[in-house]
């Protein structure tokens, strides 16, 4: 029973780091057009 928390937190820790870097891609994705937009 002791290494489940262990496990879980693990999974969280992996679950938020992906989430954070697709947010982040989105964001960069974004800015490139719309920077792309204003010197067209």
């Amino acid at each position: 029973m002791m290494g489940q928390p262990f496990l879980l937190s693990l999974v969280w820790k992996f679950l938020f780091e992906f989430t954070i870097d697709q947010f982040y891609e989105i964001i960069t994705c974004r800015c490139l057009v719309w920077s792309r937009r204003l010197v067209l």
